[in-house]
């Protein structure tokens, strides 16, 4: 799954959760950003461990 696809749909799915239908997009665009920089993080930790074993 393209990760930019992922993490503009949980930004939108965090933003409405958080502050209604009517968020407004730098929200939205921030959270975004935040899902982005800790999903690739995630993935970076993931091939470390893999590449450990």
């Amino acid at each position: 799954m393209d990760t930019n696809d992922l993490a503009e749909r949980e930004a939108h799915r965090m933003a409405r959760e958080a502050f209604g239908p009517n968020v407004d997009r730098s929200i939205r665009m921030a959270l975004e950003r935040a899902f982005r920089a800790g999903y690739e993080q995630a993935q970076r930790e993931q091939r470390t461990r893999e590449t450990k074993r």
